[in-house]
């Protein structure tokens, strides 16, 4: 009867130290639309991501083993006593830690506390430039031949991206959106986005009898952006906000060849030697770093061409 009981006491031991010494495994993938969970449609597949490093510590912060995703994305620990703290380093290039998907912000992201066996404790990354939504308003300049206040169109306009005809401005007139007119940004080229802000960029450029704003053609001009629908009905807005004058920044994008404004009709009169200078001052193009709060600007001024690097984490106020 002893034995017995001394059996059955070292198989209760026995199986209390089997619950705790339990098995974590999860897959790492790019979660493209920060949703939390891994698209695998026909039309889409979330790939997975090898080579993740994954260290799993003690409560004592004790590091107990380490692993690494495989080819397939996933990893796997046993033996191990939990509570126990994952960590998740090695992203690829350009990628952030993704989105976690609890209350307590942890399961998904790259640290995570695990109590209990699982087999989801899933390492999510992505890259915001690798998405967008499913109608976004594609915006382009439009520029007219003359005076800068020569039209009454805009001269920022967009169209949604699943509208027919959309590189196609005749077919397409009735879903273009009308963001600006001339006399407000003058003729332009440069395009960026900020996701963070929300806020468009649109810059100034030196084109031969195509009108610049009396302040010159070294403006950058801010847009704040608005679509609150992504529909095909025109309910995006651009509302005019701060312009950035490189020259008050220190960026000298060149000298200023046309003496007075376009004059005339169709033809105009314009300065005969600006079209030598096209190319070789002002403002080439813009971007946006991923981040939101750099503008990168080329400055095609042949005396002392550059990059311009400007801080516009707040627009109102770039540096």
């Amino acid at each position: 009867m002893k034995k017995l009981l001394h059996l059955l006491l070292v198989f209760l031991l026995t199986g209390i130290s089997l619950l705790s010494e339990a098995q974590i495994s999860g897959i790492a993938y790019k979660d493209y639309d920060a949703s939390g969970t891994r698209d695998n449609y026909a039309t889409r597949v979330e790939p997975l991501v090898a080579g993740i490093t994954v260290k799993a510590y003690s409560a004592a912060d004790v590091l107990l083993a380490t692993t690494t995703t495989n080819a397939s994305g996933a990893y796997s620990f046993t033996g191990l006593t939990l509570p126990v703290r994952l960590e998740f380093t090695g992203l690829p290039g350009s990628f952030l830690n993704g989105c976690a998907t609890d209350n307590s912000g942890i399961i998904g992201s790259n640290v995570q506390f695990i109590t209990a066996a699982t087999t989801t404790a899933d390492y999510r990354i992505n890259n915001p430039d690798d998405f967008c939504q499913n109608n976004p308003m594609v915006l382009r300049p439009q520029n007219y031949i003359g005076p800068a206040t020569n039209a009454v169109d805009g001269s920022l306009n967009g169209t949604y991206y699943n509208a027919p005809n959309i590189l196609d401005p005749v077919a397409n007139g009735g879903a273009i959106v009308e963001f600006s007119s001339p006399s407000v940004t003058g003729t332009t080229y440069g395009l960026a986005y900020s996701r963070k802000s929300k806020t468009v960029f649109n810059s100034a450029v030196v084109r031969n009898y195509f009108g610049t704003l009396s302040d010159g053609f070294d403006d950058i001009y801010t847009f704040s952006f608005n679509d609150a629908n992504d529909t095909l009905a025109p309910v995006a807005t651009l509302t005019p906000g701060t312009t950035i004058d490189l020259s008050t920044l220190g960026v000298t994008v060149g000298a200023d060849p046309r003496p007075s404004a376009i004059i005339g009709s169709n033809p105009y009169t314009d300065n005969a030697t600006l079209y030598q200078k096209v190319g070789k001052i002002g403002i080439g193009d813009i971007d946006v770093s991923s981040d939101g709060d750099t503008l990168f600007v080329i400055n095609m001024n042949e005396a002392a061409p550059s990059l311009a690097i400007i801080n516009v984490s707040t627009p109102s106020s770039p540096v």
